[in-house]
């Protein structure tokens, strides 16, 4: 779409979402055009990481297509589905992180898509959410990569220790 600046980044606390006729990112406009509520699609990329040792059930579930990669192999692939949802299961090691990408792919009319997952110390039809998945942040001129939890912060401030770093307070210009 030429007019709309349509790429956009953010980070999802739970992979749980039924924008029905609307946009997905209805707050975007302002800043890079409307974002089309037909024919769009969104990724998902971070590290799942499961509570306990065993085998895991992950559905996705969408009105038109999802796919889904787990540590580099692809898992599931309905672009278009043929049923209302997609399942794998898989063994997952406590505390491993594990290499996710989800995509997700809406037509026309309602927009829905949700991800869940079960196991070990995970209730059925639980949403993939932030106490399972993690984001990979680089930072501008670092060796290093944040990683990010999504959800709340309960923290009214944040530091960091080690060799090579300053002072500084969030929202000021640092030396």
């Amino acid at each position: 779409l030429p007019i709309c600046g349509c790429d956009s980044t953010r980070l999802d606390n739970t992979l749980s979402f039924n924008w029905g006729i609307n946009s997905p990112l209805p707050f975007d406009e302002p800043y890079s055009g409307k974002f089309p509520n037909d024919f769009f699609s969104v990724k998902w990329e971070g590290y799942l990481t499961a509570p306990m040792t065993g085998a895991y059930t992950i559905t996705l579930e969408a009105d038109y297509g999802v796919q889904l990669w787990l540590n580099g192999v692809q898992q599931i692939n309905a672009v278009p589905m043929n049923t209302a949802s997609e399942s794998f299961s898989v063994e997952l090691v406590a505390g491993e992180r594990n290499d996710i990408v989800i995509s997700y792919y809406h037509s026309e009319d309602e927009a829905f898509f949700a991800a869940t997952w079960s196991g070990p110390g995970v209730a059925a039809g639980s949403a993939l959410d932030g106490t399972a998945l993690s984001y990979g942040r680089h930072i501008i001129n670092s060796p290093i990569t944040v990683e990010v939890y999504p959800g709340d912060v309960d923290a009214v401030t944040s530091s960091a220790t080690g060799s090579g770093l300053t002072e500084c307070t969030a929202l000021n210009e640092c030396e």
